[in-house]
């Protein structure tokens, strides 16, 4: 059986959240006090979707990564 793990034990996970406060959190502040506009609303819900579709691609990723040769991480290792 493959190694599962709880999906907030993910970095990908963590990540992505942490990316979209990042991105939406300047939005949200500059909406409160200015009053939110038609670009920002749609920035947000932008960025929460593609967080979720990342999220979602994230678990349900079945296969593993590899790096070409000469790129750092894990290189490919040919099975013949």
């Amino acid at each position: 059986m493959k190694y599962q793990k709880f999906f907030l034990k993910s970095k990908t996970i963590w990540g992505a959240i942490l990316t979209l406060f990042i991105a939406i959190a300047p939005l949200i502040l500059e909406g409160l006090e200015m009053g939110f506009t038609h670009e920002q609303v749609g920035s947000i819900i932008t960025l929460t979707f593609t967080t979720i579709w990342t999220m979602y691609s994230r678990y349900m990723a079945t296969g593993s990564l590899y790096t070409p040769n000469g790129f750092p991480g894990r290189s490919y290792i040919s099975s013949r």
